[in-house]
């Protein structure tokens, strides 16, 4: 189902309820991703992952092509952060990168997402917007977390997870907005729209979580790892983990890249701040937010 109604300052929720088998699926994603950081038995995770993924199928989200698809993604990104052996570990580290950058750009067999919104612009010099739910974007970032030290999902604890964060908080959204604004890539474009709830569930879910998770969690941890020993080795991972992440968003043209990388590097100073994948997250999930509300999102018409 595509391109429900959407008004700049209104959104009817009710009209999801037109699928209510999508809606109870999606909320039962976002119950699954709460329950981990308090439910640690293994069994029990097991059994909530399994009633959801039952559920998507049963509802026809995820065909029974997809699930081969989906554990093959489990396999590589559990195995790639905690292999015994270096070289099954440093295999399936680099087929879950690959695997895990796919399914954040294509479609994969089996899946069919949810298209909420397709090509909607929240004013006149807004370029176009579209939301998917895209539910092997949500398996990536959920599986990193579930199977990585370097989750708040796994030990640690919040309130200094999100202290050490204020800092490159305080710091990105000058100079990333900032910046966007002097190369005119987007312009002031205050939006108060109850859109922003279901926005939020999307951009948290579906982007922040498997970006990072790629790209700080698995890139540039695994660098800072290879780079320990040499002098200034944490930040040369920055900066190669931060232009990766520009490059992944190629296809907004050489500004969005430029702006991307640079955004890449307040995220990742986050991440060495606390080595926690939470940190990433809620700098990049703020200022997303902060673009959405203030900003043209995703930009200006003439900048894409």
């Amino acid at each position: 189902m595509i391109a429900y109604h959407l008004s700049r300052h209104h959104f009817n929720y009710a009209v999801l309820m037109q699928d209510h088998l999508s809606t109870f699926f999606y909320s039962l994603i976002a119950l699954m991703f709460m329950s981990f950081y308090y439910i640690k038995d293994e069994f029990a995770r097991i059994g909530i992952f399994v009633m959801v993924i039952g559920t998507g199928i049963y509802i026809r989200r995820i065909d029974w092509i997809g699930l081969p698809c989906i554990m093959l993604l489990a396999t590589f990104i559990y195995y790639g952060q905690n292999a015994v052996t270096r070289s099954i570990r440093g295999i399936a580290f680099l087929l879950g990168i690959i695997a895990g950058i796919y399914c954040l750009l294509y479609p994969i067999p089996g899946i069919t997402n949810w298209h909420i919104v397709k090509s909607f612009s929240f004013s006149h010099n807004a370029a176009p917007f579209s939301m998917n739910l895209s539910i092997q974007a949500f398996l990536v970032g959920l599986f990193f977390l579930w199977f990585s030290s370097s989750s708040l999902m796994n030990e640690g604890a919040w309130k200094p997870v999100l202290k050490l964060s204020l800092l490159p908080l305080c710091l990105c959204v000058p100079v990333v907005m900032g910046g966007a604004l002097y190369f005119q890539y987007v312009g002031i474009d205050i939006k108060p729209t109850n859109f922003f709830f279901l926005w939020a569930f999307h951009n948290l879910l579906f982007v922040c979580l498997a970006e990072e998770a790629i790209f700080r969690g698995m890139i540039q941890h695994f660098l800072m790892l290879q780079f320990q020993n040499v002098s200034g080795g944490k930040w040369l991972a920055l900066i190669l983990a931060s232009a990766l992440f520009g490059l992944f968003h190629f296809q907004g043209g050489w500004l969005h890249i430029l702006l991307a990388g640079i955004f890449g590097l307040f995220i990742g100073y986050a991440y060495i701040r606390t080595k926690k994948i939470e940190a990433s997250i809620f700098v990049h999930f703020t200022v997303n937010s902060i673009h959405f509300l203030a900003f043209s999102y995703p930009a200006l018409r003439m900048a894409t």
